[in-house]
């Protein structure tokens, strides 16, 4: 009996809570995404090429937003497993969705891998994309808030990398939310609180609007 463990990364819980989007590497430089079934721990693979990562829920719960290894951003619906759309033909990773499936937000990138990106947000009504928050450097991560009126980031341009919040479109300056180091921010569902990664393990900060 052969057991194959894997490790998991990069996840993303869909809106309903019932299954999470998350990457593994089968082999080094290699990445697919699976899905698992948080009730039953049943995973379903969804992409067997090596090259898709950054799995990121559609509000609706029907789409997954990845990156490729080609640093286009391409959408996958999960009704229909052979439709795979091309959202944006740039290097770019995908980190959330606004609630109303308007805006997504993503790092953008001149190669897949490099350490320089930019915060940016993609209408997908008119296709235009933008660089949020403006005026700020060292920002990637940008996960919006479920009533869309505010962007957690993280800042990696500091002597360590800090968890922010500021106003989305524009408004008073960042509030910082980690107090040593933060990567990797969520909202939980209502909005009143921020998850991230912190020096030993995942933190939770309240936030009071």
């Amino acid at each position: 009996l052969t057991t194959i463990v894997k490790t998991w990364g990069w996840p993303d819980v869909s809106p309903d809570g019932r299954t999470v989007v998350a990457e593994d590497i089968p082999t080094p430089g290699k990445f697919d995404l699976w899905t698992l079934d948080v009730q039953t721990g049943n995973v379903i693979r969804l992409t067997s090429d090596g090259r898709s990562t950054n799995g990121v829920w559609s509000p609706d719960g029907k789409r997954i937003a990845h990156a490729d290894a080609d640093g286009f951003i391409l959408v996958r619906h999960m009704n229909d497993a052979s439709r795979v759309d091309t959202l944006l033909r740039e290097f770019g990773r995908p980190t959330s969705w606004s609630s109303d499936g308007s805006l997504l937000f993503y790092e953008s990138s001149t190669a897949m891998f490099t350490a320089e990106r930019r915060l940016m947000v993609l209408n997908l009504e008119t296709g235009e994309s933008t660089l949020v928050p403006e005026n700020q450097s060292g920002v990637q991560d940008g996960n919006i808030s479920p009533d869309g009126r505010w962007l957690a980031y993280e800042n990696v341009s500091m002597a360590r990398s800090q968890i922010f919040i500021v106003p989305y479109p524009a408004g008073r300056g960042p509030r910082l939310v980690s107090t040593d180091f933060g990567a990797d921010p969520h909202w939980s569902a209502d909005g009143l609180r921020i998850y991230f990664r912190g020096p030993n393990g995942i933190h939770v900060s309240g936030f009071d609007p």
